[in-house]
């Protein structure tokens, strides 16, 4: 059991012997010493570990802005403990960005807008263009006036860039 008292100091309390190992993590927690951290946390052997103490050291991990080393945890604790619900929620919230590149449906008027720029570039040469299928919608010095002038641009068909 994890006590937190007045002074926000966290103790660490089980049955016998103070686990010393969880108790360097959360004295390098209360430093906001990410190093200190990272060593403590390589100390661990976590394969024996139950699930609360992963929640606890992920928990500590951000408090000591060992952001990389709070993935690493929620991660390893959810492998290791696939049922439980926070570990898999940690691991999900801490999971790396990913990017994923959707093709346009649209490639004709991909071609168009890009032939239109090819043919006006000197015209409108640092200006803002809004273009639809090869069709100039408006043209400003920036993204608000453009809208100003065109109306919300949320439509993923028009083309909104500089040239």
């Amino acid at each position: 059991m994890r006590v937190v008292t007045k002074k926000g100091k966290i103790k660490s309390s089980q049955r016998g012997a103070p686990d010393e190992k969880m108790a360097a993590l959360e004295a390098a927690a209360q430093a906001k010493d990410d190093q200190a951290f990272w060593r403590a946390y390589q100390a661990i052997t976590w394969t024996d570990r139950p699930a609360s103490d992963f929640v606890h050291a992920v928990n500590l991990a951000l408090m000591a802005g060992a952001y990389i080393t709070a993935r690493n945890l929620a991660q390893e604790g959810h492998e290791l403990h696939p049922d439980h619900a926070e570990l898999e929620k940690m691991a999900y919230v801490l999971a790396p960005p990913q990017a994923r590149v959707v093709k346009s449906e649209n490639q004709a008027g991909r071609k168009a807008n890009h032939q239109w720029l090819k043919e006006h570039r000197s015209e409108y040469r640092g200006q803002w263009v809004a273009l639809r299928d090869g069709e100039l919608l408006g043209a400003a010095a920036s993204p608000a006036d453009l809208e100003a002038q065109v109306g919300e641009i949320r439509d993923k068909e028009i083309l909104l860039t500089i040239v």
